[in-house]
This record gives structure tokens, C-alpha cells and sequence, in this order.
């Protein structure tokens, strides 16, 4: 039997395996930023294709925020939305923000995500998956702050409702690199397919956890933490798209 790795090298392999291991097979139903469709060059195309600003005339005009389907009614979604942000006018020949689009800063970008996410809620029928296709990104200047974009997407998934399911990383042979005097931070070669499910959570015997116990760690995971034993009562209330912190980063 073929072996599936965690790892791929193109996004058309992403696709396959993902459908062979969490869609049956099947091509996913729903992209609701087609754009396009250079995703699907040698994977089957999903059967509803949408875009803020279709270009063509079989792309529905569509928010991914704001989707024009009925409540449980599509069993899965390819999301690959964009993930660059800065405030300030592209510059130092920065090619990826010159081809794709971009967010003004990491919140609005985060916002973005967040109201996505509840609508493929709304929308993904019972055990219906998701695959979130992000990047993380770091600053191009100061103290070049870490902005880890998948692990916030995870939290404000889960707090949606959605269970991960797997995590998958794609590394590109082809990288746009910007030209910068100096290198101050990794150069990102990877991403990631989030894979998410719409089903009641569910603790399995190595967990550790029961259902009672699961219920309140997850409520309660950005204000608690374990010390032998002891739990302590963190002062971070942060929202899941509130980028205080990378501020107070910045500043030092």
C-alpha cells in the first residue's frame, strides 16, 4: 500500500492525498477563493467554485464570509486564502507582495480567517472537512517579529468547533525571494494544509482526558497553564485576532 508522508513537495500532491485519506477520493465540493483555479491542473475541479471578484463566468461572486449555501449543506472546502500583510507600500523589489494580494496587518488578516472559519462552520454538513491552506510570516524589519499564522488559525478553529484532524506541510522548489540587505529571519519554503472536521470532540484513551476534563482545558487553554500539578491563572485575555503583543514586541 502507497504510504501517505506529512510532507509534499506541489500542491497538486497535497490534494490527492488529502482526498484519499479524509475525502474517499472525491474532489472537494466547495472553493471559496477560486480565483484561477490554478489548484486544479491536474486534480478534479470542486463542484462549486466562488470568489469575492470572479474571473470567469462559471466562479459564483461570493464572500467567504457570507456564503450563499444553505446551513450543513456542503461536506467539504478547499480554503487557500491570501496570508501576506504590510503596512506599508510594497518595497525592496517585493515580488510577493506585487503578485498577490495582501492584508493591511497580521489582525486583519487574523479577522479575516475568524470569519471564514464560522461560516464553513455554518455551512460544512456533520463530519464535513475543511483543508486551510497558510503560511506563517515573519517582519522584514526592527526586531522582526515571529507571526505564528497556523497556530492561531488552530485556536480560533477549535473554539469555532472544528477538531484537527492532521497537519500537512508543503515546501516549495520554487521560492519568490525579496532582496534585503540583511537576513534576519529563516526564509519560509513551507506551508501548511490545516485539515479540520466538523464532529463532536472526542477523547481517546491516551489523551489523558475525559470528556468533563476536555471540555474545560479547551475553554480555558489561553488562560491556564500546568506547573507539577499546580494550575496557574494567566493575565493574557488576548483575543485570537488581538496582536497586542507582537506590538509590544516591536517596540524593544
Amino acid at each position: 500500500m502507497e504510504q501517505i508522508l506529512s510532507v509534499t513537495y506541489s500542491n497538486d500532491e497535497s490534494l490527492k492525498s488529502i482526498s484519499k485519506i479524509f475525502l474517499k477520493g472525491e474532489p472537494f465540493e466547495l472553493d471559496p477563493t477560486y480565483s484561477k483555479g490554478v489548484f486544479y491542473k491536474n486534480f478534479p475541479k470542486p463542484k462549486y467554485k466562488s470568489d469575492l471578484i470572479p474571473q470567469d463566468k462559471d466562479i459564483l461572486k461570493m464572500d467567504c464570509r457570507e456564503l450563499n449555501f444553505e446551513s450543513s449543506s456542503i461536506k467539504s472546502i478547499i480554503f487557500d486564502p491570501p496570508f501576506l500583510f504590510r503596512n506599508q507600500k510594497s518595497n525592496n523589489n517585493d515580488k510577493m507582495c506585487v503578485r498577490f494580494s495582501y492584508f493591511k496587518n497580521f489582525k486583519e488578516l487574523l479577522n479575516m480567517y475568524e470569519s471564514s472559519l464560522k461560516e464553513f462552520y455554518r455551512v460544512l454538513e456533520k463530519n464535513g472537512i475543511l483543508a486551510f491552506k497558510c503560511q506563517d510570516m515573519t517582519g522584514g524589519s526592527g526586531s522582526r517579529p515571529f507571526f505564528n499564522t497556523h497556530s492561531k488559525i488552530i485556536e480560533m478553529a477549535e473554539e469555532k468547533g472544528f477538531v484537527l484532524k492532521d497537519i500537512q506541510i508543503l515546501v516549495t522548489k520554487r521560492k519568490i525571494i525579496r532582496k534585503a540587505k540583511e537576513q534576519g529571519c529563516f526564509r519560509k519554503v513551507h506551508s501548511y494544509f490545516l485539515i479540520f472536521k466538523k464532529q463532536k470532540k472526542h477523547n481517546y484513551k491516551d489523551s489523558g482526558f475525559n470528556d468533563s476534563e476536555n471540555t474545560v482545558f479547551t475553554e480555558n487553554n489561553n488562560q491556564q497553564e500546568s506547573n507539577g500539578g499546580r494550575s496557574l491563572t494567566s493575565n493574557n485575555t488576548s483575543s485570537p485576532a488581538d496582536t497586542s503583543y507582537f506590538n509590544e514586541e516591536t517596540k524593544k
